[in-house]
């Protein structure tokens, strides 16, 4: 999983060259929080046995890092960053219940659709790179399921200019992601392992709020 880290610093690397660096202007702050619900479909293939499919509900609660390119500031395009961290929790009361920790980092390429000096209203793609991770310790046992997926989603946001300084930004955008990876089970006792094959698609909602401080982002200022 080292290769995957190095490419997750490698997307979020790509994202800050979109910085334009005329006057460096951006935003700065946090994510607080992070809210989804939806559905998950996932194939495990095991070393032993027929494939077979689970369909489960999945939801995750995060919190992270954001950077944007134009907050205030008049002009069409802006680039956001998101460097998250969410718990996420897959299955249903009638299941057995997951919760799964996430890294992700997420590229957002808005296109303004109504600027004033208080509001901006924009639209776009955005664009998931994550890591997931579960891990279960039995008395004799032990289960580890990582996972690297990608993800993409139409987005909706806002940014509310409050004063010269901060923003209050929230997101609306339907996500449909894959994942793949293993998962492995460990038993400690009969010194038996197994390791399965996992194949997920999801699909959620998701909302989140964005607080930003901005640095030389001003709606009189002009590209």
């Amino acid at each position: 999983m080292r290769i995957f880290f190095y490419l997750l610093l490698t997307f979020a690397f790509v994202g800050l060259l979109i910085i334009p660096n005329a006057s460096f202007a951006t935003g700065l702050g946090i994510q607080i929080p992070s809210i989804a619900s939806g559905t998950s479909n996932r194939t495990i293939d095991p070393e032993d046995g027929d494939t077979y499919d689970i369909e489960q509900d999945i939801g995750h609660f995060g919190f992270g890092f954001v950077l944007d390119t134009k907050v205030a500031k008049r002009g069409v395009f802006n680039y956001r960053l998101n460097i998250n961290y969410e718990i996420v929790d897959l299955g249903d009361e009638n299941a057995w219940k997951e919760d799964f920790k996430r890294l992700a980092i997420d590229n957002t390429f808005g296109f303004a659709v109504l600027q004033s000096k208080v509001v901006r209203l924009w639209i776009g793609p955005q664009v998931r790179l994550a890591y997931m991770s579960y891990s279960s310790d039995l008395e004799y046992a032990s289960l580890d399921v990582n996972l690297i997926g990608l993800g993409l989603a139409p987005v909706f946001g806002a940014n509310f200019n409050i004063g010269s300084l901060v923003s209050i930004c929230p997101e609306l955008g339907y996500r449909f992601s894959i994942y793949g990876g293993s998962m492995t089970f460990n038993e400690e006792y009969y010194k038996y392992e197994q390791e399965d094959v996992w194949a997920m698609s999801n699909r959620e909602f998701f909302l989140r709020l964005n607080i930003l401080f901005r640095i030389s982002d001003n709606y009189d200022d002009f590209f």
